[in-house]
């Protein structure tokens, strides 16, 4: 179990082989035949004791996840079904699943599609699988309740899905009804009947007429954990003493059970739990440290076989955790007794966390203490390494009450740079940057510091670079951590710094920028285990050779970051956020739209604190395109910036520029305040200039629009920059369509098929408006063309509608005018005179406001009123 997460968890199933709700187990085994089961009631009503001891699912494989109400996101709660099926090992015993599962882990898919993909390989190999949610009214995530109702529409065979939850989950469960799709059980099922409780009353030693056991369930109504709490309750009298039984029955009221059951416990046993339910969950080791016992195993395992509401949490009940109704009364015992003493147990459970090398769990208890000194003394002495190598897990939540602690006085001069270093970490991490630069200040000042102290400050140093686009100080920083990339793993917290300092450079470049540092800073990220920054790193080399068009050396970096991101489900941040990224930006290259919108949903999902506005901004370009290829140019301007004063970065700004022309030509507002041509020439970017060769041939100047084309294939490098290349190729032939030069035309858009990178669609999207006619009238060029029509009409531009409705025989003779034959051809054809198919095409010409053949027809392809077949 990983006490450093604390999130949507996976379990075992840890209880015994008996069955003591038969019936209950009965009813779980009649819904069999529906896809969703679902156990709703308040807390105490047995549902997790229910499942946990139901038999019939036992030679069967179960994945059992339970949602944490703080960490239920969708990297979660499918993190956690993925841990649960490896936990089991369901794959490594069928062999015949074993290759589709190798792939789905290998491949690309968001988390849910690993997790999805697995369960139907385990289903494959065992024929059915039960998935049971525990405390699923916690789900609130939209894109897991998708997922479920989507399962539950669409049933995997041999999947069935068991939801236990205090309320009804945000799931519609009417509708399930009306379709016979959901099986209840409730309150009114789970309450116990006269021979249930009769069994729990003899399992304590307890004998009593039927008379009493009706009426301790009138007086509990049924509820399970009053059940079994009066259970305990009676079991402290003397067996023999019949009449203090029925006296304590009869003065029985059930908010009053727990404090009659606690009170009844040795006074040290209860001492202990007060002690030790400081912690949800505990080990032996640590109920010893809380309690000063040295047999806390014991007592516990001694409550838990008594079924008193602490849960062994492991088959070699190796840690064991509070029901809350039993943590918060014994909580409420600690206040009134001893407050003060809570940070003393914190501060006990700090020492034994470290003493496990748990820092991080270490720090929570000096955070809840608020013993700054001693969590910034942790922190810069191993804890934000460990940090960064778990995913820096819930670190920004953990440091919030350090980035608001006032230096105590008294402290001696490494304390007080110590506080000083871990508070400018803690500040970045709630955004307080000004904060973390007086801290930075402050630490350097300090002369000669240690090596742990001079990392962080390093990492903060690094990061306020980051934020404030510090080019020059980057190039500087960079070549020292280039020299210094040679044999044997960096530290957690150095190799976090390089990753910082060649993300930065990454921005500060031109594409196609340089990957080098970028290439090293994962290396170095991936031997120190810098997990958030390994990640980061693969994200944005995926992205940088997206841009650059080489996809294949994109995969690849994609798949090592889905692999990366598969042994850390839970990780939610700047890597996530830049995994993300790349997918998208490899997605549009290779026009599937789907998967570029899903992967921008999930940058926007992805939370990190300060903002990585170099990402999101990126992202918002990369949205922006994807909107245009949806036929919707003007909602993608509304996501660009309007001014370079919005991103100080020459990538980022080079990124918005472009696709903020490319969008306004879409839109159809290319007018002379464009943004781009007063700037083109200052930037001398050749995907800049060839936006402004789209803004001069869609103004119809096209020997401007001929001179700004060859000016970009002259400034272009052809390795790295071949989506551009093949771009500049297809406006050439655009040109050359429009002026009536065919050969020129042909042999310029043959020369983009040639050139264009395996798996590169996007420039053939962009200019399939344009070359529509060229394709029609060049049959040999359309059968190696790598799109079809029905995917390229979403690129055409925006344009007027005509005011008046074409004719029947109107649009028959545009469809014939879009092809090689003469106006006599065309009369004959159709049956008529040559004169009349004049006075159609005249009509025709006024109608969509040209004046020429090839107008006529190029307008046709813009409306849809022609289509393209290849």
């Amino acid at each position: 179990m990983d006490m450093q997460t604390g999130a949507v968890g996976s379990r075992s199933r840890t209880g015994t082989s008996e069955s003591p709700r038969p019936r209950l187990h009965a009813l779980l085994d009649a819904a069999a035949g529906k896809p969703l089961t679902l156990l709703s009631a308040g807390p105490g009503w047995g549902k997790t004791t229910v499942l946990t001891n139901w038999p019939a699912p036992r030679a069967a494989p179960m994945t059992w996840v339970t949602v944490d109400e703080t960490r239920n996101n969708e990297a979660d709660f499918w993190g956690a079904v993925i841990a649960a099926v490896d936990a089991q090992e369901l794959l490594g015993s069928a062999p015949a699943a074993a290759g589709r599962s190798t792939a789905v882990r290998a491949g690309v898919a968001p988390i849910a599609e690993h997790a999805l993909g697995l369960l139907v390989d385990v289903l494959e190999a065992w024929g059915h699988l039960l998935l049971i949610v525990d405390d699923a009214q916690l789900l609130t995530d939209s894109k897991v309740r998708q997922a479920l109702d989507s399962i539950v529409q669409y049933p995997i065979p041999g999947l069935r899905i068991v939801l236990a939850a205090r309320s009804d989950p945000l799931l519609p469960l009417h509708r399930y009804r009306l379709e016979d799709r959901v099986a209840e059980i409730r309150a009114a099922e789970l309450a116990m009947n006269v021979e249930e409780t009769a069994e729990v009353l003899r399992a304590h030693g307890i004998t009593f007429d039927t008379e009493d056991v009706e009426e301790l369930l009138d007086r509990t109504l049924g509820w399970p954990a009053a059940v079994q709490l009066a259970a305990l309750n009676f079991a402290s009298a003397v067996p023999a003493e019949r009449g203090e039984l029925r006296r304590r029955l009869r003065s029985l009221r059930a908010p009053e059970l727990m404090d009659s059951v606690l009170d009844g416990l040795p006074p040290e046993q209860l001492r202990m739990l007060v002690d030790v339910s400081i912690l949800r969950e505990v080990s032996e080791g640590l109920a010893d440290a809380l309690s000063g016992r040295a047999d806390s195993r014991l007592v516990l395992e001694g409550l838990a076989s008594s079924n008193f509401f602490i849960t062994p949490l492991d088959r070699e009940q190796q840690w064991f955790r509070f029901h809350p109704m039993l943590q918060e009364n014994l909580s409420r015992r600690r206040e009134t007794r001893d407050p003060a003493n809570a940070a003393a147990l914190r501060q006990r459970a700090a020492s034994w966390f470290e003493t496990q090398g748990l820092l991080v769990s270490a720090m929570e208890q000096h955070a809840l203490a608020e013993d700054w000194l001693a969590l910034a003394q942790l922190l810069i002495g191993g804890g934000f390494a460990q940090s960064l190598a778990s995913g820096g897990i819930g670190l920004g939540q953990l440091l919030t009450g350090l980035a608001r602690a006032v230096l105590p006085a008294g402290l001696t001069s490494s304390q007080r740079i110590a506080l000083r270093a871990a508070r400018g970490v803690a500040r970045i991490m709630n955004g307080e940057v000004e904060l973390a630069r007086e801290d930075l200040a402050s630490v350097l000042s300090s002369g000669h510091l240690p090596t742990e102290v001079a990392l962080v400050a390093r990492y903060v140093e690094t990061e306020l670079l980051y934020l404030d686009a510090g080019e020059a100080r980057v190039r500087e920083l960079l070549a020292v951590e280039d020299a210094n990339a040679g044999p044997g793993p960096p530290s957690v917290v150095a190799a976090a710094s390089y990753a910082n300092l060649a993300a930065l450079q990454l921005w500060t470049q031109p594409f196609p920028a340089p990957t080098a540092s970028l290439t090293l800073a994962w290396q170095a990220c991936r031997e120190a285990g810098a997990v958030v920054h390994e990640l980061r790193c693969l994200g944005l080399l995926t992205f940088a050779h997206a841009q650059a068009g080489q996809l294949r050396l994109a995969a690849t970096f994609e798949a090592v970051a889905s692999t990366s991101i598969r042994r850390f489900p839970a990780l939610n941040g700047r890597g996530v956020m830049a995994v993300q990224l790349g997918s998208a930006a490899l997605a549009l290259q290779r026009g599937e739209w789907d998967r570029c919108r899903r992967a921008i949903e999930r940058v926007r999902a992805t939370s990190w604190s300060p903002t990585d506005e170099p990402l999101a901004a990126a992202a918002r370009c990369i949205e922006a395109k994807l909107l245009m290829s949806q036929g919707q140019p003007a909602q993608g301007l509304s996501l660009l910036p309007d001014s370079d004063a919005a991103q100080p970065l020459l990538a980022i700004r080079n990124l918005c520029d472009e696709a903020f022309e490319e969008l306004a030509i879409a839109s159809g507002q290319t007018g002379p305040g464009s943004r781009l041509a007063a700037r083109r020439l200052a930037r001398g970017n050749p995907e800049l200039t060839l936006r402004a060769a789209d803004v001069q041939f869609a103004r119809g100047d096209v020997a401007q629009a001929s001179a700004l084309i060859s000016e970009t294939l002259a400034a272009i490098d052809p390795p790295a920059q071949l989506p551009t290349m093949v771009d500049a190729l297809l406006l050439t032939a655009a040109v050359a369509h429009f002026e009536g030069r065919a050969a020129v035309a042909t042999d310029a858009a043959r020369r983009a098929v040639e050139l264009a990178p395996d798996g590169v669609r996007l420039p053939f999207y962009r200019r399939a408006a344009q070359l529509a006619g060229l394709l029609v009238a060049q049959p040999a060029l359309a059968a190696i063309w790598p799109i079809a029509s029905r995917v390229a009409e979403p690129t055409r531009r925006a344009v007027a509608r005509p005011r008046e409705a074409l004719t029947a025989r109107e649009r028959g003779i545009l469809t014939q005018l879009a092809g090689p034959m003469s106006l006599a051809e065309v009369a004959a054809t159709l049956g008529i005179s040559v004169n009349t198919v004049k006075t159609h095409s005249a009509a025709l010409y006024r109608k969509l406001g040209v004046s020429r053949r090839r107008d006529a027809v190029a307008r046709g392809y813009e409306l849809g009123l022609l289509q393209l077949a290849l």
